[in-house]
């Protein structure tokens, strides 16, 4: 039970930073409609918004259907291939929100299939 509660006062004091990540991540995109990789919004930030937090943003934005993915390309420094993620207009938002629901559908009727599978 301690746990718990230790995980829950970390992550009430944590949440304003999160949202504030986040919002810098979206205004970043915004003001970039090119696109940018983790790294760029990371490097745009000073530092100040670590890599996993730009990540970890960006997969917030990315599953909330408020950016989509561009296109990847190898790092040149690194070599490692890296996303480069952009906003979505609303008819994309719109084509991605129904999108989800289906998969969610056919997520949802697997597993009544699996569940009475053996009856």
């Amino acid at each position: 039970m301690e746990t718990i509660l230790n995980r829950n006062t970390s992550f009430k004091t944590h949440q304003p930073v999160i949202k504030d990540h986040r919002k810098f991540v979206w205004q970043s995109l915004r003001d970039n409609p090119e696109g940018l990789t983790a790294q760029n919004i990371t490097d745009l930030s000073n530092k100040s918004v670590s890599l996993i937090s730009s990540r970890s943003r960006l997969n917030e934005l990315f599953n909330d259907c408020l950016i989509r993915i561009k296109g990847s390309a190898r790092n040149p420094n690194t070599g490692k291939i890296n996303t480069t993620y952009c906003l979505v207009s609303k008819s994309e938002t719109r084509t991605m929100i129904e999108n989800k629901l289906i998969t969610l559908i056919a997520e949802h009727d697997l597993l009544i299939e699996n569940y009475f599978k053996y009856d």
